[in-house]
């Protein structure tokens, strides 16, 4: 896949398409996972969101069940398509709610757990600054920032994602960085 500078972020472009390379990106929120699943030649497979209003008060064991039904969802979304590689955005401290980078690093890890017991497979991190100066060649930019010229982007490589959730969209990021990263070579 060649990289070629667009504006101040990069644009991606599967040359050769990757034959039989499914890539799984996931957005992981307790709130509402974002989970794209993209072919070789960067088209969308899947698309979708698991989310519902978890409340910030909510008990342990309302967050227990939430923590097992998003790993159960990604583990069943995973089963129905032949995927190659899974990746994963990390998670930065939030500075809003005390304890959200706990909520967040159980999540992450109860999903790391479930899919290598299921599936014997491993996830790829990457940190929101290198998504997102994959897109705007800066990596702090704001989280705003960076879904308004990644929709821009997308609709330039034909992807329209109208009506998609921020978590999808985010989710398409890390499958899209994931596909890059396969492309050059450098993790499999």
């Amino acid at each position: 896949m060649a990289r070629t500078k667009i504006g101040v972020g990069l644009r991606f472009k599967q040359e050769p398409a990757l034959g039989g390379v499914n890539v799984m990106g996931v957005d992981l929120s307790l709130r509402s996972t974002g989970v794209i699943i993209l072919s070789g030649d960067g088209g969308v497979v899947f698309r979708g969101s698991n989310g519902y209003d978890l409340k910030k008060t909510a008990t342990p064991i309302e967050k227990t069940e939430r923590l097992i039904d998003v790993a159960d969802w990604v583990s069943d979304v995973y089963s129905k398509f032949d995927v190659t590689h899974v990746a994963v955005e990390e998670k930065v401290v939030s500075t809003k709610r005390p304890g959200a980078h706990l909520d967040l690093a159980e999540l992450h890890g109860v999903i790391r757990v479930n899919m290598w017991e299921i599936h014997h497979v491993g996830m790829f991190r990457y940190g929101v600054s290198a998504l997102r100066k994959s897109v705007l060649g800066k990596g702090y930019k704001t989280k705003k920032e960076t879904h308004k010229v990644l929709i821009s982007r997308m609709f330039e490589d034909g992807v329209c994602c109208s009506g998609w959730t921020k978590d999808e969209i985010d989710a398409y990021l890390v499958a899209r960085y994931q596909l890059y990263i396969v492309a050059c070579g450098e993790k499999k």
